[in-house]
């Protein structure tokens, strides 16, 4: 039998991450039946991209990077939008276990170890939930993983060039989302919290290329107005830093409570309920991004030791602080979080978390007591199947697609109240009149109605019953149903 190095060993052990989060990554798209609403909107900027260039595509939203790669994907390639999309996604998702590897592998130190700790990654419920997802998110989170990582490296070995490679990964993570700059800016500080005599340089260095690149892209953004029209979104950044721009919204619903909600006595008290509120928010999505049975395996874990370095958990507990105080400045002006948005305060947690949990693991394969390993694999494998066990199909509206896709003209026009809808019909039957509106219905002259119930409005509900249509077929799956209505004239003709 051949001997490997250790090398060899650890590369192979990459390999078989990278493929395992291939596969499941192929197993959660084949198992989804429509793609998720904000993939229709980048899909639509990529398809916007493609036929009309940049300016085209950020009139839907003002941060194209993401669709200009599904874009020249599928302008490059065979594949179409969607397709090229999940390929993207499905590589970014390999970056993103890999990375998530290697930076475990900076705590752990051993090969058994960290293949430990790849099983973990690849079982983590949170992550695997967004596989099938077309999502600009994916790419944030594996290059600002790698370029933790890099941070990580410097801190072991102080080579410059680590920092770097974390600018150059950190920038390609703003591409894809603009919250990266926060990361860019606050990361360098935690230089400061090490003993090194020439911490003050290093900071120096860490910042002097971000401040030529920043003037650099401000002199090529001025001197071109589609440039600056496609990215205008990194002027938002500077919300972050004004306290009127980012506390605006909180001071305005805090007057509300005050004067329309509590009891006027502890009106002074507003602003310490709504802040409650927001914070539970965030820590209630970490909470349950962490899924249950992490934290199971966690508190079994608690009382292990932790062998991993003094500056891996410094890092890794500054990105979350960081990450924490993006979170609570974006829920604190938008008054809303959700899971997607806690991700690499969740990763940072679970990196955090890694070494108690693989020294539990290890030591329980050490005694070979068989109890706690079959418990072990049993919350890992129903971390996975959970994954994938899906509770509701959304089979029925493919089917009220692709049956008014066969059952109608080209260049019939038809009106729905869905997304999925009208994005399948243009792009995967190439009907080229269709119409979308969410909430109102002005004109009965559609040839065809695909009314997706779920999303219906009072408004167009009323107006169906006051155009001359007659319900023509009915998909549903018990609780929820697409009814295609088709006018008289049209059934007449």
């Amino acid at each position: 039998m051949k001997n490997y190095s250790p090398l060899q060993n650890f590369i192979h052990l990459r390999l078989i991450v990278a493929l395992a989060s291939l596969c499941l990554s192929l197993l959660a798209i084949k198992i989804d039946d429509l793609i998720n609403v904000d993939g229709v909107m980048y899909l639509n900027m990529a398809e916007a991209f493609v036929t009309g260039g940049l300016t085209s595509a950020s009139q839907l939203y003002d941060w194209p990077f993401f669709s200009i790669l599904i874009g020249l994907l599928s302008e490059y390639s065979w594949l179409d939008l969607e397709t090229s999309a999940l390929v993207i996604n499905a590589i970014l998702f390999v970056i993103l276990t890999d990375g998530l590897l290697l930076v475990s592998n900076e705590g752990l130190r051993s090969l058994p170890s960290t293949a430990i700790a790849g099983a973990v990654i690849i079982c983590f419920y949170t992550l695997n939930e967004y596989r099938d997802f077309i999502i600009r998110d994916v790419g944030y989170w594996a290059m600002t993983i790698l370029a933790l990582l890099q941070f990580l490296k410097f801190f072991d070995d102080r080579q410059t060039k680590r920092l770097i490679y974390w600018l150059i990964l950190s920038c390609i993570g703003v591409m894809f989302r603009i919250e990266g700059i926060i990361l860019l800016t606050l990361m360098p500080l935690m230089i400061l919290l090490s003993t090194h005599k020439k911490k003050y340089y290093f900071v120096s260095l860490a910042y002097l290329p971000l401040v030529l690149l920043s003037a650099l892209l401000v002199v090529v953004m001025t001197n071109d107005a589609n440039l600056w029209g496609a990215f205008s979104k990194l002027s938002e950044y500077q919300r972050y830093f004004q306290l009127e721009q980012l506390m605006g919204n909180f001071w305005q619903d805090e007057a509300i409570i005050a004067n329309q909600v509590i009891n006027p006595i502890a009106k002074d008290q507003a602003g310490i309920l709504l802040m409650s509120g927001l914070i539970g928010l965030v820590l209630h999505d970490i909470v349950t991004g962490l899924s249950l049975s992490l934290l199971l395996l966690y508190a079994m874990a608690s009382r292990a030791e932790n062998h991993s370095s003094k500056s891996y958990r410094q890092v890794i507990t500054g990105f979350l602080l960081i990450n924490l105080l993006i979170l609570f400045s974006f829920t604190f002006s938008k008054q809303f979080i959700t899971t997607r948005y806690c991700i690499l305060a969740i990763l940072a947690i679970m990196l955090l978390m890694m070494p108690k949990i693989v020294m539990y693991v290890q030591t329980a394969i050490t005694q070979r007591n068989y109890l706690k390993i079959s418990f072990i694999l049993l919350l890992l494998s129903l971390s996975l199947v959970d994954t994938f066990h899906t509770t509701s199909s959304k089979k029925y509206i493919t089917d009220a697609i692709a049956w008014t896709a066969h059952n109608s003209d080209k260049n019939s026009s038809i009106f729905t109240n869905d997304e999925h809808v009208a994005f399948y019909l243009a792009h995967k039957y190439e009907h080229i009149n269709v119409s979308l509106h969410k909430k109102r219905l002005n004109l009965c002259t559609y040839d065809f109605a695909v009314i997706v119930e779920k999303n219906v409005s009072a408004r167009i509900s009323k107006s169906i019953k006051m155009c001359d249509w007659q319900l023509y077929k009915r998909f549903d799956d018990g609780r929820r149903s697409v009814k295609i209505y088709r006018s008289q004239v049209s059934d007449d003709n």
